[in-house]
């Protein structure tokens, strides 16, 4: 437990928004992962929501970072650099 609380997780999957955002899920060979997932959504006070591709840029480049990373966790002080670019081109 990272004492996560709260934590709004957006996800360009319209799939998985929609079968984390159910209450039950009878019918899915991941039933078992998904009523996890919404357990510690729901346990957390966090939520999901959904958002098209094109705005989850920033959230592709992380996830690019992390498959190489060792540590389970890191905390940004600053947005890494390979995200910049991405964060300002994003400004109003």
């Amino acid at each position: 437990d990272l004492g996560l609380r709260k934590v709004e997780v957006k996800t360009d999957s319209y799939e998985a928004y929609t079968l984390l955002s159910q209450s039950q899920v009878v019918c899915h060979s991941s039933r078992v992962l998904i009523a996890k997932c919404t357990k510690l959504l729901r346990e957390s006070n966090s939520q999901i929501t959904h958002l098209p591709r094109e705005e989850n840029q920033c959230a592709d480049a992380l996830e690019n970072l992390g498959e190489h990373q060792l540590e389970k966790f890191i905390k940004f002080g600053t947005p890494p650099t390979e995200l910049n670019r991405l964060l300002e081109t994003n400004l109003p």
